[in-house]
């Protein structure tokens, strides 16, 4: 299985693949959101609060027309354009986020089981045993899940060099970075070093 096929894992197929069987349910609803802003289907702007008391800005989320997505990231647009329908400048964080809990309740757990498991199902990676003293149906990697998971953690883990690379060979590792495309939303390390691999990549 290739990661880098013509359908690319998303950030939340990629973060399921690699922990089937835990509960990540508000993880993966993130990581969609941020892969949309990432493409500009989602944005994120700065509005100046309105009324008496209201003093400063706030950050509003809008969804915008884009291209065809996948059903559990599409998922995501409607939560989106669901809480920003009182409001022609978009949602607040915080609304987006009551909109999303009343879908897929207080811990977005069926936006895992409703949306993201689907996807790794249809794709052949994953399917529903029954296991455990209690028999019930759990998420099971199939073999072409396994191979996936594997070349993924790989990638991951090069990706995670990075950093070290950045003073010795910077054109590396920018590469590197850009060759994960949105799945460097996965790896944690690279955050802070965002700004030197914009650089590096220039």
């Amino acid at each position: 299985m290739d990661i880098h096929q013509a359908s690319p894992l998303t950030p939340a197929e990629a973060m399921l693949l690699l922990k089937p069987r835990t509960g990540l349910s508000t993880r993966l609803f993130k990581l969609s959101a941020m892969g949309l802003l990432m493409r500009r289907v989602l944005r994120a702007e700065a509005v100046q609060k309105k009324g008496w008391l209201a003093r400063g800005a706030e950050t509003r989320l809008q969804a915008f027309p884009g291209p065809a997505l996948p059903a559990h990231e599409a998922a995501v647009v409607e939560v989106v354009r669901t809480a920003a329908r009182k409001n022609p400048q978009g949602a607040t964080a915080l609304e987006v986020v009551a909109a999303a809990r009343q879908t897929y309740g207080a811990s977005l757990d069926s936006y895992r089981k409703m949306q993201v498991l689907p996807a790794l199902i249809g794709r052949g990676l994953i399917e529903m045993k029954r296991g455990g003293l209690l028999r019930f149906k759990r998420p099971t990697l199939t073999p072409a899940g396994e191979a996936a998971q594997t070349e993924l953690k790989a990638l991951l883990d090069r990706a995670r060099q990075v950093p070290a690379w950045l003073d010795t060979n910077p054109g590396q590792a920018a590469a590197t970075a850009a060759s994960l495309g949105l799945l460097v939303l996965l790896v944690e390390e690279l955050k802070p070093h965002m700004p030197r691999l914009a650089q590096a990549a220039q």
